[in-house]
């Protein structure tokens, strides 16, 4: 059973996807039988007129390269990388085909394993290593498997001497630039490590399988995908003014809603949420989009209308930090959602309604009545009416309730307060 043939049209019917969405290699799956036959149109000149119609698609695939490419691989790109995804000995006619055009149209670096015929140059492994950042054992299995390229040569001593052509050695350097660690990948983007996380969550951002990786590349994740995805924001960007919020302030912190700030990632990466305008060398993180839409989706994608420690100190005037320790308390009702590597409350409208009619906090309390928290907390110690909620921290405290029930049965107390001021 031939592996991955579905895989291996798909890839196929991407070098002629700037027909149809603008962008080569930008092909999307079909989903109807009309959409499907309109993909696959174009690959009958590949394949009725072999070897002639594939080895002039990878003519016009090495012009549409990269001019100043020093290697056929450079020159070739992602769809070079693509191709040599495919490790079943059937596609071997297809990339012998593009060894053949190599050989004749290109002038630079020829990639080893494509072409046969080529009079090679030979470096020691040891050297090889050195130039490419991996270890001689690793390169040396590499030969030894039939991964690579290269010769091994014994001696009269039973010792191994394992050299690699220099234009394999071009090709493994190009495969290597082109996948990137995670660290790399952060850094181009600009992105901390969470919000690369969500992107690689909510599948924006993915790994590549090993089996599908080539055999010396480190990286995990194809950097041309992550090119296209900050060049199709770029292309989407709009002129239209506003407040906005840069990508690098979209976390969790803004909503305790991960599936809504998840949607907002992925409507921002396919161009819905537009970017404003940036500098062509900009990065992911520095891209500004307007905050109204930024909060109109998170809105919208919200599970619930409940709301976080934050929105009810907004809507109240209280400190956050003490809604927040209420909660823990349980005498504000909440319930609680994965946050980091902790957990936010949440409040609804009917818990906050019940907390307002059983409690209220001193220092709403003593603004109101124009005194301090102070004296109305010693006022309510000599009286002996108990306080509730209080967070005690380095020798002071903050947060005191009083239950409407106690003033109720102390009417004095906030009068006494006011004529002693």
């Amino acid at each position: 059973m031939l592996e991955n043939i579905g895989k291996f049209v798909h890839f196929l019917a991407s070098g002629f996807g700037e027909n149809r969405t603008g962008k080569a290699g930008k092909t999307k799956r079909p989903r109807t039988v009309e959409d499907t036959i309109q993909v696959l149109e174009p690959l009958a000149t590949l394949i009725t007129d072999w070897p002639k119609g594939f080895e002039s698609h990878v003519e016009q695939q090495l012009r549409a390269g990269n001019p100043n490419a020093a290697s056929a691989p450079d020159r070739l790109g992602n769809w070079y990388h693509r191709l040599m995804q495919f490790r079943d000995p059937a596609y071997a006619p297809f990339k012998e085909a593009v060894g053949r055009v190599v050989e004749r149209e290109f002038k630079g670096s020829h990639p080893g394993r494509l072409v046969s015929s080529e009079t090679r140059d030979w470096l020691p492994a040891k050297t090889v290593a050195e130039r490419l950042g991996v270890s001689p054992q690793r390169l040396v299995e590499a030969v030894q498997k039939g991964e690579i390229a290269g010769k091994i040569n014994k001696s009269g001593f039973g010792h191994q001497h394992v050299v690699i052509p220099k234009f394999e050695v071009a090709v493994i350097a190009s495969e290597r630039r082109a996948f990137w660690s995670g660290m790399q990948a952060r850094e181009f983007l600009g992105v901390g490590r969470k919000q690369f996380d969500l992107l690689r969550e909510c599948g924006v951002i993915f790994e590549v399988p090993e089996s599908e990786r080539p055999v010396l590349a480190d990286g995990r994740f194809f950097s041309t995908s992550l090119i296209e995805l900050v060049a199709h924001i770029r292309v989407a960007a709009t002129d239209a003014g506003g407040d906005t919020v840069a990508f690098s302030d979209l976390t969790l912190r803004r909503t305790t809603d991960k599936a809504a700030m998840k949607k907002l990632m992925e409507l921002i990466c396919e161009g819905t949420v537009q970017a404003s305008a940036a500098s062509p060398d900009a990065k992911l993180a520095e891209f500004r989009f307007l905050k109204s839409d930024v909060e109109h989706v998170l809105r919208s994608e919200r599970h619930s209308l409940d709301w976080t420690a934050n929105d009810v100190a907004k809507l109240t005037g209280w400190k956050a930090q003490s809604v927040t320790h209420w909660c823990k308390e349980g005498l504000l009702e909440s319930r609680t959602v994965p946050h980091g590597t902790g957990v936010s409350f949440l409040v609804s409208p009917a818990q906050l309604a019940t907390f307002q009619s059983r409690f209220v906090p001193v220092a709403t309390l003593a603004k109101h009545k124009g005194t301090t928290s102070r004296k109305l907390l010693s006022e309510f110690a000599r009286l002996g009416i108990n306080t509730y909620g209080a967070e005690r921290k380095d020798g002071t405290s903050r947060g005191h309730l009083i239950r409407f029930a106690d003033l109720v049965s102390r009417q004095s107390v906030l009068a006494s307060c006011a004529a002693s001021d």
